[in-house]
């Protein structure tokens, strides 16, 4: 226990590693390379996907891993119509743009726009064993934008989910003696990035830090194009402890062991797993019934780390199952997770969500931001029907090309009088024909048909609207609550209705 309070191991991929950079030498240098960043960003609305809301300001920091790119958080930069470099103790700024953007791992590359803007770059630690007498320093600019540095101490690692998006990361939580006044602080060692501040806790004194060897690999990836990402499985699984589930699955001869649970249609998962197969091994390693396997670097960890860490997307590793109490030895291949392949896209990016308004009727696709626009105790405040296909199955469809699609509210009119009662409502069909998801909408009703007849789960009625009505009440809707476009269909829609 007392090895695991002061051992620090980060892991990087095998064979990945990050391209050389001279290393800063000095807190001088480190001045050349740790930059504020001014980030002005604008969302779409998740109940009225047809506006944006007010463009907002934050600001973090970045730092150089070449003369004009500068590394930092996907999080801060997210959504950005302008981001702004700022040197220490300078007023000037310069324009920078987004290259590349990972939220899976929380990481972004940025260029600098002005050629005459060099930095010095820092290389990335990225050792796998940083043990108590490491040093390791959180390094930040105070208010008068002066260098500011605090020494750290590791509490543990572990994989958790990142704080700006629900994907699993190795995260290390530091304490640390100086305040963190902004999201993305660098964590430096012997004047390398050791890793970056995602999350600070004023309270107990504690950060969330991404690691250098999740930085290593992904600046490694970014070097090659197209950009590889980190790896993904495709399935779900739970620890299995229950022994008379045990006893059901014919596990007598193994305490080890998880449960599969579901595959996700398209995945290396889905061409060899099937529902209740125990995972016995992965890459040679022992998964036990609580889903944790022994790493040769991090000890104890999550199956999670395994598959996303320790190979590639395209890389196929050998393990093996119980089904049906029989042992096998199967090959899968890994892939890269694909937000849209999901019943609940996580729309992380706030690309402009598809939807249809007919007769205030408003209709969309249900995605991760709608859910947690409602704030960190969403799941009290939605629909617990969606609450519950999200927390269960969000990324596992039937069928490729699953959504749930939803009501997802009523923009009060005459022609829809008696209806605000219904928002957040699953829709199963539309004019009699079921539906699978927004495209199929946009099929049913054609370039310049209508929705005359909603579905809904568990509603025993349809809502009707009257269709000679609806052109002079969708031109009045429109204008009323100032919508410019009642249709926003999807990319692969017909070009008349393109926005």
């Amino acid at each position: 226990m007392k090895r695991a309070l002061i051992l620090l191991v980060i892991c990087s991929g095998v064979g990945l590693s990050a391209p050389s950079a001279p290393a800063a030498d000095s807190t001088n240098d480190l001045s050349r390379s740790l930059v504020k960043l001014v980030v002005t960003a604008q969302e779409f609305d998740a109940y009225m996907p047809w506006q944006k809301r007010e463009p907002h300001t934050r600001s973090g920091y970045g730092i150089a891993v070449g003369p004009q790119r500068i590394l930092t958080s996907e999080a801060l930069i997210r959504n950005a119509v302008l981001i702004e470099v700022q040197r220490p103790q300078s007023g000037a700024r310069v324009a920078a743009q987004v290259v590349l953007a990972d939220h899976q791992v929380g990481l972004a590359l940025l260029d600098v726009e002005d050629p005459d803007a060099s930095f010095v770059p820092v290389a990335v630690r990225s050792n796998r064993q940083f043990t108590a007498d490491t040093p390791l320093q959180v390094a930040q600019l105070d208010n008068t934008l002066a260098l500011q540095t605090g020494d750290a101490t590791v509490l543990k690692v572990e994989m958790s989910i990142l704080p700006s998006a629900p994907h699993p990361i190795l995260l290390y939580t530091l304490l640390t003696d100086v305040a963190v006044n902004s999201r993305s602080a660098m964590v430096m060692s012997d004047d390398r990035l050791a890793g970056i501040v995602l999350q600070y806790s004023g309270n107990r004194g504690t950060a969330e830090v991404l690691p250098g060897s999740v930085i290593a690999r992904f600046l490694s990836n970014a070097a090659e194009t197209p950009y590889a990402g980190f790896a993904m499985a495709g399935f779900q699984w739970r620890p299995l402890i229950d022994p008379a589930r045990r006893a059901y699955l014919k596990t007598d001869d193994t305490p080890d062991g998880v449960l599969v649970l579901s595959c996700l249609p398209g995945s290396g998962a889905s061409e060899v797993l099937e529902p209740n197969d125990v995972l016995l091994e992965w890459d040679g390693y022992r998964i036990d019934n609580l889903g944790y396997y022994s790493d040769p670097d991090l000890g104890r960890i999550g199956l999670p780390h395994l598959i996303k860490f320790r190979r590639a997307p395209g890389e196929t590793v050998p393990l093996r199952i119980l089904r049906d109490g029989a042992a096998l030895s199967l090959d899968l291949r890994l892939t890269r997770h694909d937000d849209t392949a999901a019943l609940i896209p996580e729309n992380t990016l706030r690309h402009q969500t598809p939807y249809l308004i007919e007769g205030g009727l408003i209709l969309m696709e249900l995605n991760g931001h709608f859910l947690r626009a409602r704030g960190n105790n969403w799941t009290r405040s939605v629909d617990p029907r969606l609450a519950h296909i999200y927390l269960t199955r969000s990324s596992a469809p039937e069928q490729p090309g699953d959504r749930v699609v939803i009501l997802a509210g009523v923009l009060p009119d005459r022609i829809n009088q008696d209806y605000g009662m219904f928002r957040q409502q699953i829709v199963t069909a539309v004019n009699g024909e079921p539906v699978r998801n927004i495209r199929d909408i946009f099929r049913i009703i054609g370039s310049d048909g209508h929705v005359e007849r909603v579905s809904l789960q568990g509603v025993g009625i349809d809502l009707v609207l009257d269709r000679a009505a609806l052109p002079d009440a969708n031109a009045r809707i429109a204008r009323l609550y100032r919508v410019p476009l009642l249709r926003n269909p999807p990319p692969s829609a017909t070009d008349k209705q393109q926005p």
